[in-house]
């Protein structure tokens, strides 16, 4: 089996994410690994970050950039990452679930550890699940934390 020494961790900053990073921290600190974390603001999309909505596009990109960079940062500290694992920090715009399987390639990472919010009907079938597309295009194994069975820490 090959040797876990970096894990990507995807956050969209939900609290599946939280979720996800939590778990990914626990591997990491087994393995001795690596964390990445990284957030990708979707190109032509909503965004909600904190208290404000922002249509990402041309005009917006730098507001919307600078709420992401605000949104990580108390994403780190609300996990109180301590020395071990090192974590790295990573902000990209793009296609979401292609930056994140293109961020894994690029970065030979060993393991995707992500959540899914869970969407089915409509919901999954407008929205997309990046999750899947993840799953399905990704250079490593994905661990994928489903909604319905995570545990509280």
């Amino acid at each position: 089996m090959k040797k876990i020494s970096k894990i990507l961790v995807p956050t969209d900053f939900s609290e599946g994410s939280e979720e996800a990073a939590i778990f990914a921290t626990e591997l990491a600190k087994t393995f001795g690994a690596k964390i990445r974390l990284l957030h990708v603001i979707g190109l032509n999309t909503i965004h909600m970050y904190g208290d404000a909505m922002f249509w990402t596009g041309p005009e917006f990109e730098g507001k919307v950039k600078d709420s992401a960079k605000a949104e990580m940062d108390k994403f780190v500290t609300k996990l109180r990452f301590d020395e071990k694992p090192e974590v790295s920090l990573e902000l990209f715009s793009g296609a979401i679930a292609q930056r994140i399987t293109a961020d894994a390639a690029e970065n030979k990472i060993d393991l995707v550890v992500m959540s899914t919010h869970g969407r089915t009907g409509l919901d999954r079938i407008f929205l997309g699940s990046v999750t899947e597309r993840v799953l399905r295009t990704s250079p490593c194994p994905v661990l994928i934390l489903p909604k319905e069975t995570k545990k509280k820490h």
